[in-house]
């Protein structure tokens, strides 16, 4: 700012010089910085775009909705998740404890 007060108060050829050279530089400062800028922006929405079509080809079967909509329950939301109430309380530890039927259980001959 002092250098463009001396250049209008005093307009000489080496103080119109030097507020030329600052401008230039804090120009070419400023353009470095918007070129950056610009990088870092589209990059990002590049890299969005590439998840984005990366995630839509590699879509879960679990993940996909039940009636096509985008939003509501998946077929993930529809699978048995035992509490744990009941996983502890079975006391079973072959599949002939299982069996109600004596007559489907047959002993294991080599």
């Amino acid at each position: 700012m002092e250098l463009l007060k001396q250049a209008i108060c005093s307009p000489t050829k080496q103080n119109v010089q030097c507020v030329d050279e600052a401008f230039q530089s804090f120009y070419k400062d400023v353009r470095a910085l918007i070129y950056l800028s610009n990088v870092i922006y589209y990059n990002a929405i590049n890299y969005d775009k590439t998840m984005q079509k990366q995630y839509n080809r590699e879509v879960l079967t679990l993940d996909q909705p039940l009636q096509g909509e985008n939003e509501g329950p998946t077929h993930k939301d529809m699978l048995y998740h035992p509490s744990p109430d009941t996983i502890d309380g079975i006391a079973c530890e072959s599949m002939g404890d299982y069996m109600e039927n004596p007559h489907y259980i047959k002993p294991f001959k080599p």
